[in-house]
């Protein structure tokens, strides 16, 4: 009620009480809403990150674990700035996180594992040496060439080296054991002439 001079006391606070209510539910539901818009980002940038890297091993061949450096460096993902893949959450790097590639049913299989990181090295990310990638290269004048997807005519000399090129794998005997690629029958015996 309004009397000649103005409002009451009791009014004043009924009304500040009223707008403090307003005003708290008001922030609570801002903030579930950014953070379903934040979680709903992140699981999109999870989504394209394994796309991305299922789209790699389809290119390359390679299966095993990567870093999402690894697909930034291979051209496969554009990273937020010039160099980094932000959680949109935390605003974190997610660069050094890694990506389990599988072969199964004849097709490549990608999982992100949020909660696994590789090591960091001279701001470098270095995955565990027990989970280094191997492929399959042509030895071609002693040196072991990647072969991509390319398919060849003629015979052709096969090795093992570590992705990164770093040394190529070779066998005291000469012999390699080969398993198929989504088989389960028993390793393939090739001698090295």
């Amino acid at each position: 009620m309004k009397n000649s001079r103005g409002y009451t006391l009791v009014e004043l606070l009924a009304i500040v009480t009223v707008l403090s209510v307003i005003v708290g539910m008001s922030t609570v539901a801002f903030s579930q809403v950014q953070n379903s818009v934040l979680n709903k980002d992140y699981d999109n940038i999870i989504s394209h990150i394994e796309t991305s890297a299922e789209q790699f091993a389809n290119d390359t061949g390679i299966y095993g674990t990567i870093t999402v450096q690894d697909l930034i460096d291979a051209g496969y993902i554009t990273p937020n700035d010039k160099t980094n893949i932000y959680n949109p959450i935390d605003n974190t790097s997610i660069n050094c996180k890694q990506i389990d590639i599988t072969y199964q049913n004849d097709e490549f299989v990608t999982e992100y594992q949020k909660d696994k990181a590789a090591l960091i090295n001279d701001g470098n990310c270095v995955v565990n040496e027990n989970e280094q990638l191997l492929e399959i290269c042509r030895i071609d004048g002693g040196s072991c060439v990647s072969i991509g997807n390319e398919w060849y005519t003629n015979d052709i000399t096969v090795g093992v080296r570590y992705r990164d090129a770093s040394a190529a794998i070779t066998s005291a005997n000469n012999v390699y054991l080969w398993k198929p690629f989504g088989s389960s029958d028993s390793t393939i015996q090739v001698e090295r002439r």
